[in-house]
């Protein structure tokens, strides 16, 4: 599948490439604070300096971290979590079919 996937935003154009030092300690970074790294989930996938398997895990890093904070904090959840969360995990499923997509077109 190309990169015309229908992810709900317009992928950013990103003309220059990250230095690998730079993308390596982003990426580092992300997988153990996305919100140091990226404003929304969404942001992940638009990085053109990540490999597809590296956005999944930090993707799934930010799922659990929301897991953890929604459930040390039932006394003051509001919407702003369970939302954040819901974005993630349809983040993750779009990026996810589009991988079983392209394995599948490789094959």
């Amino acid at each position: 599948m190309s990169a015309e996937h229908d992810w709900g935003f317009s992928p950013q154009s990103q003309d220059e490439e990250i230095p690998a030092h730079v993308s390596e300690s982003r990426y580092k970074t992300a997988l153990t604070n996305p919100t140091q790294v990226y404003d929304r989930p969404r942001a992940v996938v638009q990085d053109k300096s990540l490999e597809k398997s590296q956005k999944l895990k930090i993707l799934e890093s930010w799922a659990a971290e929301a897991i953890r904070l929604r459930e040390s904090e039932t006394e003051g959840f509001d919407g702003d979590e369970k939302s954040l969360l819901s974005e993630i995990n349809n983040v993750l499923k779009a990026l996810v079919s589009l991988e079983q997509s392209d394995k599948a077109d490789a094959a």
